[in-house]
């Protein structure tokens, strides 16, 4: 059984990781629905990143009457960049073409090639196809199967735009957790996500 998440050492330093995700965050790329988003609920297993990711949700959060406040856009930065420097540690650490990131990995990954059948993993993401009315209606129907079965499903996370490049600020994109679960989980099946171990070896070998 691939190893699940939780068992990886704490997040490193990511030194392309800046605080741009505040700029990003609570943007017009939203797809909440009107019950509020949920909070942390510390369950190992079905998201251990959430574990090593910040300050918990406020739990009268309302996404809609946030865009001005400050505090929460800041509490919501540091969560979400814990989130990619925990997640690309684990993947400079574990190959990810060996990773399960959910207790359901298979479940999400065959609805993925029913719901999106032409989705090619390699491939640079389409914001602008992802953020259309009829792109937003396509993911909002997705993520919605998995209310009840993953916590912070709709939890905004970022996700790099393409497998092969790191995190950056024009390479990356505000999404929710279960549409980072969908593209990650693809991404790790074909093996897109494995030169970044090979590159943290390589690194750790040189220096030796």
């Amino acid at each position: 059984m691939p190893p699940c998440l939780f068992v990886a050492a704490p997040p490193s330093s990511l030194p392309h990781v800046r605080v741009f995700a505040q700029l990003q965050l609570l943007s017009s790329h939203t797809y909440t629905t009107t019950k509020q988003i949920p909070t942390n609920k510390h369950t190992f297993a079905m998201d251990p990143l959430d574990n090593m990711a910040g300050a918990p949700v406020p739990k009268n959060f309302d996404a809609e009457n946030a865009q001005n406040n400050e505090d929460i856009e800041k509490q919501f930065a540091v969560k979400v960049v814990q989130h990619m420097q925990t997640y690309w540690s684990i993947l400079e650490r574990v190959k990810g073409s060996s990773l399960r990131l959910t207790k359901i990995d298979d479940e999400i990954m065959e609805h993925l090639k029913t719901d999106f059948p032409e989705f090619d993993p390699a491939a640079k993401v389409d914001e602008d196809e992802m953020k259309s009315k009829a792109g937003k209606e396509r993911w909002r129907k997705f993520m919605m199967a998995y209310e009840k079965k993953v916590d912070d499903y709709n939890f905004g996370t970022m996700v790099r735009d393409r497998p092969d490049v790191e995190y950056e600020e024009d390479t990356t994109i505000f999404v929710p957790r279960m549409q980072f679960y969908a593209l990650e989980i693809a991404r790790n099946r074909a093996g897109l996500n494995d030169w970044i171990y090979e590159q943290a070896q390589a690194q750790k070998n040189k220096s030796k």
